[in-house]
């Protein structure tokens, strides 16, 4: 078996085509809001205090989550591209945005983070000190919007990063509070006063 390859992606590019002798990128259409400019207007988050992560891919389910003021929506990729393609065809004559072809609008005003776990089947949606865990199945094909758990950072302050370890993961507040948890458990604290933390899962340890 020959040995992977890795691409360098440090670069940013723009354009409408580029690409390697292994990769090629297009650029498939023009860019779409989120909401509906007219009912919000951009830009749609302030500028000073913008989510942290408020896009979550999964290639598992072809699906994108998306954040806005007031929640969040589930879409297929597809979906998305297809409009995208349609913003460019049609130009200022297009109206349609990303909730126009969305599966589901989940309502959970101030989400700031979202992320999927590493087997891409729970979504955990940050809001304030309040971290909810919906099942991204649930979310897609049953249109459920209830969440599966959820968990607090209480008076410790508010999220200021998660990072996921399987169906494990660690917390991190705008205080400096380090805490681990685990699906269907509370947190349990670390270690304070730190500035950034990660997860080296192929080993199993935490970076501070």
């Amino acid at each position: 078996m020959a040995a992977p390859r890795e691409l360098d992606l440090s670069d940013e590019v723009e354009g409408q085509r580029d690409g390697t002798t292994d990769f090629v990128f297009c650029l498939v259409g023009d860019p779409i809001p989120v909401l509906p400019p007219a009912s919000a207007p951009l830009p749609l988050f302030d500028l000073q205090s913008p989510p942290a992560r408020p896009l979550a891919v999964s290639d598992g389910h072809a699906a994108v989550f998306l954040a806005h003021p007031d929640g969040f929506i589930a879409a297929r990729t597809n979906a998305l591209i297809e409009t995208s393609k349609e913003a460019r065809e049609k130009g200022k004559a297009s109206t349609r945005c990303a909730q126009d072809c969305c599966v589901i609008d989940v309502p959970l005003p101030g989400v700031t983070l979202l992320a999927l776990s590493g087997d891409q089947s729970v979504l955990a949606a940050c809001t304030g000190s309040e971290i909810q865990f919906f099942s991204a199945t649930s979310l897609l094909t049953d249109k459920d919007i209830k969440p599966s758990s959820s968990c607090s950072m209480g008076r410790f302050g508010t999220v200021k990063d998660f990072k996921w370890l399987d169906n494990a993961y660690i917390v991190l507040s705008n205080g400096g509070l380090l805490s681990h948890g685990s699906l269907g458990q509370g947190l349990k604290d670390i270690m304070e006063n730190v500035d950034a933390g990660s997860i080296q899962q192929e080993i199993n340890v935490i970076v501070l």
